[in-house]
Formats: structure tokens, sequence, C-alpha cells
């Protein structure tokens, strides 16, 4: 079949009409209105066939038939949306495949189609005919975990989302989330000869980037961004030439502009998070009058005993997200952060022209970026209508349901709500749509053979988190810990080791022996932490103390500590934090106190002898 069809020099000559124009001249013909001749004239329709179609001649299509009837090719539109709704999308060459495999079952065989495969023209050709269903997009790969995000889900957190937010106005309504700037401006088209196989634009870049807080309220107020660099030590040069006033707020809450902290890692931490949120949000909400609401995802390292005791101190309600669910319920995700990067891309661009051999990410030239970036007028002219949209998009404000689940990927009409008649009787069999359903929403595996993570508090979706339930917050653990009665413990004697020796001769790097008073363990300070073994005895770990947490009620102090893990090959003096595996300690868990390291350039922490753990 060609793909360009030529028309013969002794072909009869294909019609130049609509089908509409025809409709309109045979109409006034049989009215009355107009003659055969007339009509044919003013309609440019060849009078023979005005006639024909007037007596019921030749009522078929012109052309070849279809491979399919209507009624298959109407099947095939119903499945092939099915699927797409179920994030099973078929690529071409499936839909191919898929006809080949039809025809097969059927005993038939298309002679136009070679081994019963279709072609690329005849793909096209099915694809326009369902141009008003059917259409090609590029897909985006999310996780199993986000596509099982179900309706069931979204309603019961909008639910109780509808009762804390009750009463609060759209400038007291508040969503966080962090994000990153890289010093890549990503791909971009360019202009190139004709037929080039090999498109490339020379342009220094390099995988690194720099983490940032962004806060903003429903009625379109942006606080000043918090950034977060890679480093142990702050510098004055690294803050200066940052930004102030518009487009974010610039009320005196918020005149201080951009802040600026670092980590180890370059991440957001407790001790980062805490930081941000006592000189953005406080500042800002402190001045506002009447409860307010603090909306993020469930990550564990937003979770501290300060940061909620600010929160019920300044009237601040503490509401989760549901998990995995932020591309669809997080406003910054869904209208914000696109633009965002598209104007970094701009300034990224502009940036390595001027200086094809500097980076981005300079800590000393980013203040400036960061000004460039949110002075740029896809931000400085949009960003408010942009957050407005997001929570409008989200159905935080106004507070409904329907925006969510309309942009909930896989959502299913219910029979005989949406389809006709006809439509149910052409609609998927129960195998293909039971297997599906497996596909994307998989039986859970039994808890006993699932492996714990510590993915944080287990606290549900949508509600607020009281400061007074962080100590009783249920955590998963990959390490199962023994349950434990203090009054049958002597506090002041060291744990035993796993050689069964106890003190601290088994152990070099030694400073001192923790005490029951722990007046001198403080935050950042480096321990060896005993962990129970499942069948006896204990197995010791290298952690940091990271913050520490004083129920209310007066129980035992807990330490929040985070593991590290040693550097094979290094003889057990060099390690590298592990920033997912975060535990929460009693005194008595920590044998003994170690000696601070040094960061080598490898961000590795490195010991002057060797820990024996």
């Amino acid at each position: 079949m060609p793909r360009t069809y030529v028309k013969g020099s002794t072909g009869r000559m294909c019609h130049k009409y609509s089908p509409e124009a025809l409709e309109e001249a045979m109409e006034a013909v049989k009215s009355g209105r107009k003659s055969i001749n007339k009509a044919a004239k003013d309609f440019k329709i060849p009078k023979g066939t005005l006639v024909n179609k007037l007596k019921g001649k030749y009522g078929d299509k012109m052309g070849r038939p279809c491979v399919l009837n209507e009624h298959e090719e109407k099947v095939l539109v119903n499945r092939l949306i099915l699927c797409a709704q179920y994030g099973f999308p078929l690529t071409r060459m499936d839909l191919r495949i898929v006809i080949k495999t039809y025809l097969e079952s059927t005993g038939r065989d298309v002679s136009q189609f070679k081994s019963n495969l279709p072609g690329l023209d005849w793909l096209r050709s099915f694809l326009k005919r369902h141009s008003t269903s059917l259409t090609e997009r590029i897909a985006n790969n999310i996780k199993r975990a986000r596509a099982e995000v179900s309706e069931e889900m979204l309603r019961e957190y909008h639910t109780d989302l509808q009762k804390e937010l009750k009463d609060i106005p759209p400038s007291n309504i508040f969503n966080y989330d962090e994000t990153n700037l890289t010093d890549s401006p990503g791909r971009k088209k360019h202009v190139f000869v004709k037929g080039a196989k090999h498109c490339d634009n020379i342009m220094n870049t390099t995988k690194s980037a720099i983490s940032l807080m962004f806060c903003c309220a429903a009625d379109g107020t942006l606080l000043p961004p918090f950034v977060v660099y890679k480093a142990l030590n702050m510098y004055q040069s690294w803050t200066t030439n940052g930004h102030r006033g518009k487009p974010c707020c610039n009320e005196v809450c918020c005149k201080g502009g951009v802040n600026y902290s670092c980590t180890a890692s370059g991440w957001f931490d407790h001790i980062s998070f805490s930081q941000w949120f006592k000189t953005v949000v406080i500042p800002h909400a402190g001045k506002l009058s009447g409860p307010k609401a603090l909306i993020g995802d469930n990550l564990r390292s937003h979770f501290s005993y300060e940061v909620l005791a600010l929160c019920e101190q300044h009237n601040i309600k503490f509401i989760c997200l549901p998990p995995n669910a932020t591309h669809l319920a997080q406003p910054l995700d869904v209208a914000v952060f696109r633009p965002l990067k598209q104007a970094w891309s701009d300034v990224v661009t502009k940036f390595k022209i001027d200086h094809p051999t500097s980076s981005c990410t300079n800590k000393i030239l980013f203040p400036g970026l960061l000004k460039q970036l949110l002075l740029h007028p896809i931000i400085n002219d949009n960003v408010h209508s942009s957050i407005k949209s997001g929570f409008r998009a989200t159905g935080i404000n106004p507070l409904s349901i329907d925006p969510l689940l309309k942009r909930l990927t896989g959502k299913k009409r219910k029979v005989g709500q949406e389809m006709s008649p006809e439509e149910e009787t052409e609609a998927m069999d129960t195998s293909l749509t039971e297997f599906l359903k497996e596909a994307r929403f998989p039986k859970k595996k039994n808890p006993a053979e699932q492996k714990t993570q510590r993915r944080g508090p287990k606290i549900k979706p949508g509600q607020v988190i009281p400061s007074s339930s962080l100590a009783d917050v249920t955590f998963r653990h990959k390490k199962q810990r023994h349950a434990e009665n203090p009054a049958q413990e002597d506090l002041n004697e060291p744990r035993p080791s796993t050689s069964g020796t106890s003190g601290t001769s088994s152990y070099i790097s030694v400073s001192s022996v923790v005490q029951k008073s722990n007046k001198d363990l403080t935050v950042s300070d480096f321990v060896l932490v005993n962990v129970p073994k499942n069948r006896g005895g204990c197995k010791v770990f290298l952690a940091q103390v990271m913050s520490t947490v004083l129920p209310e009620d007066g129980s035992e102090k807990k330490f929040q500590i985070m593991y590290y893990k040693p550097v094979p090959g290094s003889d057990r003096t060099k390690f590298i934090p592990n920033h997912k595996d975060i535990d929460d300690i009693f005194l008595r868990d920590i044998k003994v106190k170690v000696q601070q390291p040094t960061l080598n350039q490898r961000d590795q922490y490195v010991f002057a002898e060797s820990l024996d753990i």
C-alpha cells in the first residue's frame, strides 16, 4: 500500500465537495426550493451524483472497505480506552500485535497485511478515523505505589480535610514542598539540517543540585524560599546578593528575603526543617489571626517535637497529604514547580552562554541566579495565579473533591451511569478486566513476608498531628526492638557488647561513657548504639544524635539518631550516613560517645582509629 496515494491518468475524478454540502443540496431539492440543475451548480456537485444520491444509489462509501467493520473498531476503541484508564496504554506496536492476534483467532487472512500484521498506513488511518476518541501522547512513568492511589483513599482524606479547614480563610492555608535546582537547563529543541542523526549542543553541565523549600498560601502569597547547601559551615559570601521582595511576600514578616542553611548531605533534615519553620513560617503565620493550616507530605524528617509544639503554640494545624499522592494533592507539585523549572532553564541557558565554564550551583553565584529566577517573567507575573490554580486543582480552596477525582489516573466509569446500552454490550470481557485490576492493584503480600521500611509516622492523612502524640507514634523498623522495662535495668551501666564484654576497653576512640544525666550528650554527637538481635545479644552500630525528644507526660527522654554504615574496604575508619535509617532510642540504648570524625572530600566521615563494631 503506497504511503501517498497518486491518482492515475485514467482514473475517475474524485469528488471535491464535502458531505455537508451534499446533504444541503439534497435537502434543497427535496424541499422544492431548488431544482437539481440549480442545486448542482450552486453547491458544485455533479448532476449525476446528485440524481443517484436522491434515488438511493451508491450508498456505500468510496474506496476499499475497512479490514475491521464498524462494530469491531468500536469494540477495539473501547478496549484501548480501558487499558489506558488502568495505567497500561498500548504503543503502536502493541496495537498492531493485538490486531494480528485477533485476525488469527478469527481465522481471517488479510491480503494487504504482511503476515496479518497491520502496517503503519493502516494504523494512521485507524487513529484518524477515531481522532475524536483516541490520541497519542507521551506517557509519564509512575511507580506502582502511586498508581495504587484509589478513589476511596482520596475521599477519606478529603473528608478529614474538610473538617480541619472549616472556617479557615485562604490566606491562612499553607502548602510547603521541597525541590532542587540543577546545573543543567534540560533538553531543548534546536534547528538542524534535515536528516541529521547526531544532534548535539555544546554546553558544560554537571549533576550537582541545590535543595530549596517553597511555601505558599491559598490566596496566592509566596513566602521567601529557604536554601540548603551541601556543606558543614556557612559563609557570608554564599548569601550575598540574595533576593528580597516581590513576587515573594513583601511585608515586614518576610523582609529578610531568602534564607540559607547547610547540611552535610545537602538535603533537608530535622534541624534544617526546624530552621525553615522558625525563620519563614512562624514570622508570617504569627501575624495572622485565627487558626492556620500547614499542609505537606508525610516525610520523616518533617516531624519533631519542637515543630509540632510551635504549631500548637501559634494555632497552626499540621496536616499530612496522602502517601504517594503528592502528584495529585500537592498544590506546588501540580501548578507551581513546572513553570518554576521552565524559568530556571532559561536562567541556566543564559548563564551558560555568558559563562561557559562556570557552574550554576556555585554557592557564591547561586544567590544571584536565584534572584534572576524569582524575577523571571514566568514567575514574577504569574506565580500568584499559578498558586491559586494549584489549590483549586487539588480541591483545597475551594474545598471540593471533584477536581481531585478528575485528575485521578485510572478512574473507571460505572456501568449504566456514563455508558449507553450499546457501549455496555461492547465493553471489555470479564477476564481482561480482572487482569488489568490485578496488574494495577496487585494483592498484598503476607505482612509477615514484607520487609518493613522506615517511612515515617503512621499518621492519617488530612488530620492534625498533635505534639503530645509524637512520642506514642509507632514507626516501622528494619531492626525489630525488644520490649524493655526501665525498672529492671541499671541505666548507669553500659549495655553489653556483642563479644560479651562491658565497658569501653573493646572500643577505640572513646572519649567518655554516657551517663544517665546525659549532660555531656548534645546534638550532632557520634555515639555507639546497642541494638538487640532477634536471637539474643546485641549488635553495635555507629549513629549521630539528630535531636532530643522530651515527652510532656514526664516519661523517659528520647534521642533521635541517624545510623551510619561503614565504607567497604576502610577497616571501620570511614563511614557514610544512611539518611533513611533514623530511629528513636532511650539513653540506656547508647553505649559510649566517640570522638568527632573529620569529613573528607568524598563526604565520608573519617575516624582517627578503627571502630570495632
